[in-house]
């Protein structure tokens, strides 16, 4: 994730906002991303069980589930390449 000047300053707080604070922040909001895959793809393999709802609830689960691992091998990548 390279910026073209690697530093930016956040012109109303005057902080300088390094390249490291952004793959950080990246990375952090992402990991929320991953928990709200694990959780939806739980929901959705008890929704599976328990509803009477006509939904493909298991194909969604799958699919959350899918996107967890897809998210989580990226992530494991980036944050190697933070630390």
């Amino acid at each position: 994730m390279s910026h073209p000047d690697e530093r930016v300053c956040h012109k109303e707080s005057g902080v300088e906002v390094t390249e490291s604070m952004l793959d950080g922040m990246y990375l952090e909001a992402n990991t929320y991303a991953l928990a709200s895959h694990f959780l939806w793809g739980l929901w959705a393999i008890l929704q599976n069980e328990m509803s009477s709802i006509q939904f493909g609830f298991m194909e969604y689960g799958v699919s959350r589930f899918e996107g967890y691992f897809t998210m989580k091998e990226r992530l494991s990548t980036i944050g190697a390449d933070i630390n």
